[in-house]
């Protein structure tokens, strides 16, 4: 049997009316491992929201053999205000753990979910989106020089391609894996819209976690291979105008391939960019209107590629597909 108690963080937020955050502890009556799964930190992002929503529904009807705590929207502040940072002090809520319970109600809030839950937990995934206006290829955050453990979560999680970063140790997943907490960050399409493939990917990612490290019950699958590509090129036009993209994410390009067309109103041209190296499309301007000098496409060079091959410890179900949609089919939940 499974109990999920809804519990509140509450967060005195003086001169204003304090502050309660719900979040849900799904807890079995067999004991195992814990697992935090927090969305919302930046409050435009609402990938992870709505995948926490249908997971709890999931999660209600299945045996648990520890903990899960949800927390979907972890800056409720953000949130109502569709802001990525918190308006009452302008504080981005993913560079303030492990917080300070007197500092700001930025700070208050970091540190009420360092307490309550990521430190009553044995590992976590903290889900993110790109930014508004320029949608992400799925894609699991890791560090340089990365530990075994999260590695092994980010190879569970199943996305195709990790990103290495240098990171800020104010930010969530980094500061729980610097207290002996496994975390794992993921960015799942573009803030401030709901995309069905990318609340899929990261709904298969998490109970392959959840599967994985004992918590629940059922096959885990993974594609035989996940790549890790360091090499970013930001492609940027010469002139303003309307932006036509002529690729989709995740898409391999050769050298020479139309990536878009930037129409100039001025002077009625046609302004064609084209990529000057072999990548694999990893971003995307979803604005119409692009500016000369900023990014439009994102590309990840394929020219030096490396291969996530940390040895799983458990037994998987290995696939050669990139098409996230095939491991959705072939799972059941």
């Amino acid at each position: 049997m499974t109990l999920i108690n809804d519990r509140f963080l509450k967060i005195e937020n003086p001169p204003f009316q304090d502050i309660k955050i719900k979040y849900s502890e799904v807890i079995g009556t067999a004991r195992g491992p814990s697992l935090f799964v927090i969305s919302g930190i930046h409050g435009n992002e609402l990938t992870g929201v709505e995948l926490i929503r249908r997971l709890r529904q999931y999660l209600e009807k299945k045996t648990i053999y520890g903990k899960i705590v949800l927390l979907p929207v972890a800056n409720p502040l953000a949130f109502y205000s569709r802001q990525r940072k918190t308006l009452y002090d302008g504080k981005d809520l993913n560079r303030c753990f492990p917080g300070y319970p007197s500092g700001s109600v930025t700070e208050k809030i970091a540190a009420a979910i360092t307490e309550e839950i990521v430190r009553t937990c044995d590992y976590g995934i903290d889900i993110h989106t790109g930014p508004e206006g320029r949608i992400l290829m799925s894609h699991s955050k890791i560090m340089f020089n990365e530990e075994p453990q999260i590695l092994e979560l980010a190879r569970i999680f199943g996305t195709l391609v990790s990103i290495p970063r240098k990171g800020n140790p104010a930010m969530l997943s980094i500061y729980a894996a610097s207290q002996g907490i496994p975390s794992l960050g993921v960015e799942l399409g573009e803030a401030n819209k709901l995309d069905e493939e990318f609340i899929k990917t990261g709904y298969f990612g998490v109970i392959n976690i959840a599967r994985y490290l004992g918590i629940l019950k059922g096959s885990v699958n993974v594609l035989s291979k996940q790549f890790v590509l360091t090499d970013r090129l930001n492609i940027k036009p010469k002139a303003s105008g309307i932006f036509f993209p002529k690729v989709k994410l995740g898409t391999v390009v050769e050298k020479g391939t139309l990536l878009g067309e930037i129409h100039n109103l001025e002077t009625d041209e046609k302004e064609e960019i084209r990529v000057e190296k072999r990548g694999i499309v990893m971003s995307i301007q979803t604005y119409s209107v692009a500016l000369v000098g900023t990014t439009v496409i994102s590309l990840l060079a394929l020219d030096n590629v490396s291969t996530n091959d940390v040895a799983l410890k458990k037994k998987v179900t290995y696939y050669h597909s990139n098409d996230p949609e095939i491991l959705w089919r072939e799972m059941e939940f």
